[in-house]
């Protein structure tokens, strides 16, 4: 009996509350051809159903090869087809479901695309690879050191994933900078963003501490694979060690990154493809009055004084790289997780096993 696998795609509708047309590729497995096949699939004139249903069948087989499943705005899943495996499409309101049997032996590679009714098919001459974060939602692949990029002072912020590329789910920011002897930014509160730092290099000082009257102030040093969540109403600030510092900066919902696009520096462009320009800090553009930080839910906290008696990478209740880390139970506790110290769970969807350590 064939295992089912069940995968959910985002879609974009632009307000119709249907998806009208969607498209089921099979590609050849010759790297220097364009040749492919594909099936359009439209519905029915008439009244809207609650539930879509469209059946095609895999007619290319990729020896040797696994394909590899994917759909805009979910993450990659790699599965094997038999030729003539049934494909069974179903989708609903906002959302995409494709339901199939794995098999063992032969593979293709197939994507599956929403596209507006209005839209030209396949957005002919629409490459996949990019330089520009988009301004739409739609898949895409880009580089590292390229997409929207701004110099402010000595730190050079990238934004691969904005709200308009994501349709106001998040943002991606990604920050590269050289050792600092100050905070990166004045200690702040956001009231609707929820912010994740994940450290990719090099070493970043985070302070994170519940705008409350009893809250204790908390401090980790992340290095490569550390995370810190910074929930609503916490305030924060943070401040690279390392020559060559990167991490990762997602924020939920999507938005934020408007503040930096309205007050921020230049683009920054390397002539060598440097991740930030390492020489002393350039001037930072003036500070936007307070009610601009505040429309974009940037809550300056003044007072806030970083506590300094950190020992080992941490400050505060908890362990750090020398026991257990727990997530948090709620969205309004900040919390840290150590590489390879938070929970983990063992899944063997698929019949393939695999460690899942969630953040």
């Amino acid at each position: 009996m064939a295992t089912q696998l069940q995968m959910l795609f985002a879609v974009r509708t632009d307000g119709d509350p249907e998806v009208e047309r969607c498209r089921i590729y099979t590609e050849t497995s010759n790297p220097h051809s364009d040749k492919r096949q594909h099936h359009a699939i439209t519905p029915e004139p008439g009244p809207k159903p609650d539930r879509y249903e469209y059946e095609a069948k895999v007619v290319q087989k990729v020896p040797g090869r696994l394909p590899i499943m994917q759909g805009a705005g979910c993450q990659s899943s790699r599965v094997e087809l038999k030729i003539g495996t049934p494909v069974v499409l179903y989708h609903q309101v906002h959302k995409l479901f494709l339901t199939m049997g794995l098999a063992a032996t032969f593979g293709v590679l197939a994507s599956l695309l929403a596209i507006k009714p209005s839209a030209q098919p396949a957005r002919p001459g629409r490459n996949l690879y990019v330089t520009e974060t988009p301004d739409d939602l739609r898949l895409y692949v880009l580089a590292k050191n390229y997409g929207t990029s701004l110099l402010l002072a000595n730190q050079v912020m990238r934004i691969p994933v904005s709200s308009n590329s994501s349709a106001g789910a998040f943002t991606i920011l990604q920050i590269s900078a050289p050792e600092s002897a100050a905070v990166g930014v004045e200690p702040h509160i956001h009231k609707r963003y929820y912010e994740n730092f994940y450290c990719s290099r090099g070493r970043l000082q985070l302070w994170t501490q519940s705008n409350t009257s009893d809250a204790e102030q908390n401090t980790r040093i992340l290095t490569q694979g550390d995370f810190g969540a910074v929930a609503h109403n916490t305030i924060h600030t943070f401040q690279t060690l390392d020559p060559d510092t990167m991490f990762t900066v997602v924020i939920q919902p999507g938005g934020f990154e408007r503040l930096f696009l309205y007050g921020g520096g230049p683009e920054y462009d390397s002539p060598i493809g440097s991740a930030f320009l390492p020489a002393d800090a350039l001037p930072s553009s003036a500070t936007p009055p307070l009610e601009v930080l505040q429309s974009f839910d940037h809550w300056p906290m003044p007072d806030f004084i970083p506590r300094r008696d950190d020992t080992n990478g941490i400050a505060g209740s908890g362990n750090w790289h020398n026991g257990s880390n727990k997530l948090a139970s709620d969205a309004t506790t900040p919390f840290y997780i150590a590489k390879n110290w938070g929970p983990k769970y063992l899944n063997s969807e698929g019949g393939i096993y695999k460690i899942i350590a969630p953040l």
